[in-house]
């Protein structure tokens, strides 16, 4: 796990001076992320992929125990790397651990990945992220955890080969096919596969050029941070490894937070006439988080920020207008009390 600050216990106060940084740098591509395929120059000739059903997979993998019973962790903005970490240590520690030798099934984005205590992290990624963008081989029926009726399966893509084990010239015809569904602004499949992939590396480009923004935080459990809320470029603060999705939620939850206030504050710095209103719609933009009160992760990152929460920004009353029209518009509700009482 890199660079994702840990809950407040046990943090330096050590301020940072504030930099400017460019609003508009910050909204497309901002880790400069790009993807490129070697092809084979021995390759003879391109292939071209044929639609094909992935076969259903039988076999010892059925009987796998799932991590976190099956919860995706993608939707706890929880990293893959991350994932696999938790993946690995419950192998070892889980209270279901595995027969020796034998994986746990990660759901991570809607794709079942078997986790062995020995797998290469790296390579398990790069695989994932084929399947992601639906280059799937093999599916698989995961049993329903809370159900032992066998019509409750569900039917995931199944992570069942390294890249290692696919021709080159294979790959590369799945990358121009991958290439190919982004030129078309209606596949909202392929988006949705490179937002979860990119996701880390997005918020590494982001947390790096936000670092030395400052916000302040007024919330109890703000005490002992810094103003940056990082710390150090040399001597960043750093987490512990995540031993459980519990736990990783909670720390990915707050470290948005933390991007979406920086994001805010950053523009707010370098536009005097801006307002939160104006501009908390397109930080959430950016960071990928849907405007939708319905979405706990929306639900989240904006209720630490307002006052008398754990965190508490100076701009929470503002946020708070906001976050009310918002809930307004999306579920019909009003508040009989007027503004300034709300």
């Amino acid at each position: 796990m890199t660079g994702i600050p840990k809950p407040p216990e046990g943090m330096p106060s050590e301020g940072q001076n504030n930099a400017a940084t460019r609003w508009d740098t910050l909204q497309e591509n901002p880790a400069g992320i790009k993807e490129e395929v070697q092809e084979d120059p021995e390759t003879p000739a391109e292939v071209t992929l044929e639609p094909s059903e992935p076969e259903m997979y039988h076999g010892p993998l059925e009987k796998a125990p799932l991590l976190a019973l099956g919860d995706d962790l993608a939707d706890a903005r929880i990293f893959f790397s991350d994932a696999v970490d938790i993946a690995k240590y419950a192998i070892s520690n889980g209270p279901e651990a595995p027969e020796e030798g034998q994986p746990v099934l990660l759901i991570f984005g809607g794709v079942c990945v078997p986790v062995y205590e020995n797998s290469d992290p790296e390579k398990l990624e790069a695989a994932w992220a084929r399947v992601m963008r639906g280059h799937c081989d093999q599916q698989i029926k995961v049993p329903d955890p809370y159900s032992e009726h066998p019509v409750m399966a569900e039917t995931y893509p199944l992570v069942i080969k390294t890249l290692d084990d696919i021709p080159e010239k294979v790959l590369a015809a799945e990358a121009r096919e991958d290439e190919a569904r982004r030129n078309d602004e209606d596949d909202y499949d392929i988006q949705r596969a490179d937002i979860i992939i990119n996701r880390q590396e997005k918020y590494e480009g982001l947390k790096e050029k936000l670092w030395d923004v400052e916000i302040r935080l007024a919330g109890a459990a703000a005490a002992q941070l810094p103003p940056n809320i990082y710390g150090d470029r040399d001597n960043p603060i750093q987490a512990e490894p995540f031993t459980s999705e519990f736990e990783a939620r909670g720390v990915m939850y707050s470290s948005y937070t933390f991007l979406l206030a920086k994001l805010m504050q950053d523009h707010l710095n370098n536009n005097e006439t801006a307002t939160v209103a104006d501009i908390a719609g397109e930080a959430l933009r950016i960071l990928d988080i849907r405007v939708n009160t319905s979405d706990p992760l929306f639900n989240a990152v904006t209720g630490y920020l307002l006052p008398d929460s754990a965190w508490g920004w100076d701009h929470g009353q503002e946020l708070l207008g906001w976050y009310n029209e918002v809930r307004e518009r999306q579920s019909g509700y009003r508040s009989p009390l007027p503004p300034e009482a709300q």
